[in-house]
């Protein structure tokens, strides 16, 4: 799995030198920034190939992936919101002031150690509230560790920011040990953002 983890890091922007580093850690029983619950040193976010995509990055050149899917960008004419085409989420629909996007993945990783995904349904309106309908289809995958299948909760259904989040318990060796993992939904009348612990 080093290849994998490697190829990860190399792809999210880190320097294939500090991705070896990062690996040697790990695989030797040392704790990464990313997986120890430390503050991180730049977060980011941004749209990429149809993705609102959150990245953070750690002191010691670790990083934290997060994303969840848009749909194809097209501009409606029955809203004033960026309403948008079937994309990557499963559908979308529309009215007056409002758009609501079904299916939409939410994805969270540090590289090959641990990823969860979930899939979530929301609607976004003009006059900033938001509402998150459904959440499901629970994913994990661990490497140097096990994760139980994250179980998944609406925090706040309705309001100027929906929260949505999937939590897994990790437990790998020492250092690292046992730690709550957390992926979180965030959804406005303006957009969807994700974060995560881990």
């Amino acid at each position: 799995m080093d290849q994998d983890q490697f190829d990860w890091f190399v792809e999210n922007g880190v320097a294939p030198d500090t991705a070896r580093d990062l690996i040697a850690t790990f695989n030797s029983g040392g704790e990464i920034d990313s997986m120890s619950g430390a503050e991180p040193v730049e977060v980011r976010t941004s749209e990429i190939d149809g993705w609102n995509v959150t990245r953070a990055e750690f002191q010691d050149g670790s990083i934290s992936v997060s994303k969840v899917q848009l749909p194809g960008a097209e501009e409606g004419e029955a809203t004033g919101i960026s309403v948008r085409s079937v994309g990557s989420c499963g559908s979308t629909s529309s009215g007056s002031g409002w758009a609501s996007y079904y299916d939409c993945a939410v994805v969270g990783s540090n590289g090959a150690w641990l990823s969860m995904e979930f899939r979530a349904s929301y609607t976004r309106t003009n006059a900033n509230k938001a509402t998150i309908h459904s959440v499901s289809s629970p994913y994990v995958h661990a490497v140097g560790g096990t994760a139980a299948t994250p179980t998944l909760s609406i925090v706040t259904a309705t309001g100027t920011k929906a929260h949505a989040k999937a939590t897994t318990q990790f437990n790998g060796a020492p250092p690292v040990g046992s730690k709550t993992c957390t992926l979180n939904l965030y959804v406005t009348g303006a957009s969807a953002t994700t974060t995560q612990n881990y």
